[in-house]
């Protein structure tokens, strides 16, 4: 009973800090506009001496690295989330299988960023960073088609986190604990018959 309630915390904790992640990296880059749009004295004066179209390159840069190191250190984050929650599902009594296997594909998702999407993404968006902005290159092209690729894993996984905590919040201890014993007498049964 209590290792769902866990599972929950973590979900919900997870979840959370998900969508916080997403506005942090949205409103990283709006800050470059909005610093270039309305400075301070000692930020204007600097603008002025670099130029508006390098200072506003150089503060994307930074933008990017900021956000190329928090994503890195929130998918670390994540697998360790997941793992604990996929450990608690797996010694939780009763059992409940979906659960398992919906963790199971949540840390597929998160190695498949980790370790295929995340250095992608970093190495062809550093390749970019001093780009004039909608200039097409192949690197640009490759690099969007794994930053795509990377946001729809993370919809994907979002959705499953969702449902796994609908799930908990929806379905009661009690019938999974009926649900369960139905099942081992359903299957007590059968080997019987055999």
């Amino acid at each position: 009973m209590h290792n769902r309630r866990f599972a929950s915390l973590l979900l919900g904790a997870w979840i959370g800090c998900t969508l916080f992640m997403w506005m942090v990296a949205v409103q990283n880059f709006s800050s470059v506009t909005r610093v270039i749009a309305a400075p301070s004295t000692k930020a204007a004066e600097i603008i002025q001496t670099l130029g508006e179209e390098k200072a506003r390159g150089f503060l994307r840069y930074q933008v990017s690295e900021q956000n190329r190191r928090f994503f890195e250190t929130w998918e670390y984050i994540q697998l360790v989330f997941s793992l604990i929650v996929l450990l608690t599902l797996l010694f939780a009594k009763p059992r409940v299988m979906a659960a398992v296997v919906i963790s199971c594909v949540i840390l597929i998702c998160l190695l498949t960023e980790r370790f295929l999407l995340t250095p992608q993404i970093t190495q062809f968006g550093r390749s970019m960073d001093f780009m004039k902005e909608g200039v097409e290159t192949a690197e640009s092209v490759r690099f969007w088609i794994y930053h795509h690729t990377y946001s729809g894993v993370e919809i994907f996984k979002l959705c499953l986190g969702v449902a796994l905590a609908v799930r908990f919040l929806i379905v009661s201890e009690d019938e999974v604990s009926r649900r369960s014993k139905r099942s081992r007498k359903a299957t007590t049964a059968m080997s019987m018959g055999d």
